[in-house]
């Protein structure tokens, strides 16, 4: 073999080379393309209607009944809680005749980061029941953010919102939600 034979056959090589490396390229560009629609809401909210039918979605007014007393209740929601969200839990005002409080839920779940945002609140209310105590959520506002939410109805968003304030009072309150 002679030197040009050489540089032909290394020619060949890469260009053999680059071959492959785009149509490996165009391969894993489909397979990311199908990875993201699967990692789109629609899709993830198909899934949590099947495995969450039972979950009631978001309503303005919810109700959670726990064992726990009121002052038991207003006291593991007033420490600084662990929840997946950004989130505070405040009296309303300083008035100690006003019974009401106020939860701000500031960012959604760290899962849903990017593909649905906003901010909400709920007025909170905690009265007695016939063993132990009922949590009262009213809606008071809901903000959307404009960045990636355009296409999902308020009414997706705000099922979020909902499902995840009962995972967090089961846990804290080892409440039920029952309206």
């Amino acid at each position: 073999m002679n030197g040009s034979e050489i540089w032909v056959m290394f020619i060949m090589f890469i260009i053999l080379y680059l071959f492959c490396m785009v149509v490996i390229v165009f391969d894993c560009m489909d397979k990311w393309q199908d990875t993201m629609e699967k990692c789109h809401l629609e899709p993830l909210f198909r899934v949590q209607e099947k495995k969450w039918k039972k979950r009631l979605g978001h309503k303005p007014r919810m109700k959670y009944l726990t064992n726990l007393s009121c002052e038991e209740v207003l006291l593991r929601l007033m420490e600084k809680m662990y929840a997946p969200f950004d989130c505070t839990f405040e009296k309303e005002n300083d008035d100690p005749k006003n019974q009401m409080y106020v939860f701000s839920i500031h960012e959604v779940p760290i899962r849903y980061y990017g593909v649905i945002r906003g901010r909400v609140k709920y007025k909170v209310m905690v009265t007695p029941a016939q063993e132990g105590s009922a949590v009262w959520l009213f809606l008071f506002t809901f903000e959307r953010a404009l960045v990636n939410t355009m296409e999902y109805n308020n009414n997706d968003i705000l099922n979020v919102f909902a499902w995840d304030i009962e995972k967090l009072f089961g846990k804290l309150l080892d409440a039920v939600r029952v309206e």
